[in-house]
C-alpha cells in the first residue's frame, strides 16, 4: 500500500453523539450555516488509526466519529511534502497552481483570499487557527478572528512549560468552541505525530501520561522494510530525506520499536485532545450543527 495514501473523515450532524440521543445522523436536519472544525495532523500514515483497521494504536474518539460519519478510504495526498500539501488543503488547488514549492514560500495576499478560512470569514464566519501554520512568510495573524498558531515545527515541550504541546492544543480548541460566536470555523493543526527535529534526545516525545503506553507490544515491521526492497528503489528515493530520517528513527531494532511506539503514543495523545474539544462542543449543545473534517497532510 502506498505510504502516502491519506485517510479523511467527514463528520457531520453529530447530535446523535450527545448524551441520550439515539437518532441516526441521516435523520437530522442540517443547519443553514453549520459550524466547521477542520482537524489536521502532521505525518500521520493512512493506517495509523483504529477506524482504519490498525489493531494497536488507540484512537477511541476518532473511531467513534468515524463510525457516525463518512470515511474516505481512497484519499491521497497529491504532493507528499507538508508545505505543498498544506497549501493545497488551504486553497483546494493543485501544487502547480498555488506554487508553494519550498518551506520559505507562502501564499500571496491575493491567493490567500481564496483559502477556505478567508472565504468563510468573508461570509460572516468567526474564524480561528490553532497550531502549525506550515507555510513560509509572515504568519497570517490578522486574517483570523482568533489566532493561536505558530511558525515552523514548534516543540512538544517548550522551556519552562511542563505541559505537552498536544495537550495545550486540546485546551485551546475546547476553549474556542466553548466561546466562539456562531457560525464559527476552527482549524486545529496538530504538530503530532511529526518527529521532533533539532537534535532532541527523543525523536517523538509523547505526553508524560502516555510514556509507557504500548510497552507490552511488539509492533510488526512492515514487510517492505527490507534491504532488498530498498535496493530496488530508484536512486532519488534511496538518497532522499526519507532515507536520512530512517537512520534517525528506525536503523536498529531497538530504535525501530521505540520510534514506532512513540509515534503511536503521540497519535493517542492527539486523539485525547480531540476528545476534549468534542466534549466542549457537546457541553455547549453544538454537536448537531457542527461539521468536523479530519485528515493528515501526508504519510510518515
Amino acid at each position: 500500500m502506498n505510504s502516502q495514501r491519506r485517510f479523511a473523515l467527514l463528520l457531520g450532524s453529530l447530535a446523535a453523539l450527545a448524551a441520550g440521543s439515539g437518532s441516526p445522523a441521516g435523520s437530522l436536519t442540517p443547519p443553514e450555516r453549520p459550524n466547521i472544525v477542520f482537524i489536521l495532523t502532521d505525518d500521520q500514515r493512512w493506517d495509523a488509526l483504529g477506524a482504519a483497521g490498525n489493531p494497536i494504536v488507540k484512537t477511541p474518539n476518532l473511531d467513534r466519529l468515524a463510525a457516525r460519519g463518512v470515511m474516505f478510504t481512497n484519499s491521497f495526498g497529491t504532493t507528499p511534502v507538508c508545505y505543498a500539501s498544506r497549501a493545497t488543503l488551504y486553497t483546494g488547488q493543485y501544487n502547480r497552481r498555488h506554487g508553494v514549492d519550498s518551506f520559505e514560500e507562502f501564499l500571496s495576499p491575493e491567493a490567500f483570499t481564496q483559502t477556505y478560512p478567508a472565504l468563510l470569514r468573508q461570509a460572516g464566519y468567526f474564524t480561528g487557527f490553532i497550531g502549525k501554520w506550515g507555510l513560509g512568510g509572515e504568519l497570517p495573524e490578522q486574517e483570523f478572528d482568533d489566532w493561536q498558531g505558530f511558525a515552523g515545527q514548534g516543540n512538544y515541550y517548550e522551556p519552562g512549560i511542563p505541559e505537552h504541546l498536544t495537550r495545550r492544543q486540546g485546551h485551546q480548541a475546547a476553549e474556542f468552541v466553548s466561546t466562539a460566536r456562531e457560525p464559527f470555523q476552527l482549524t486545529l493543526a496538530f504538530k503530532a505525530p511529526h518527529v521532533q527535529d533539532g537534535g532532541c534526545s527523543c525523536t517523538m516525545p509523547p505526553d508524560a501520561e502516555d510514556l509507557h503506553l504500548y510497552d507490552e507490544i511488539s509492533i510488526p515491521k512492515p514487510h517492505t522494510a527490507t534491504d532488498a526492497a530498498f535496493a530496488a528503489l530508484p536512486p532519488f528515493l534511496r538518497e532522499s530525506e526519507g532515507r536520512a530520517r530512517w537512520f534517525d528513527q528506525f536503523v536498529t531494532p531497538e530504535l525501530d520499536q521505540k520510534s514506532r511506539k512513540d509515534y503511536y503514543r503521540l497519535i493517542t495523545g492527539m486523539d485525547r485532545a480531540v476528545g476534549e474539544m468534542l466534549a466542549a462542543l457537546e457541553a455547549r449543545g453544538l454537536t448537531g450543527r457542527t461539521v468536523i473534517v479530519f485528515t493528515s497532510d501526508n504519510g510518515l
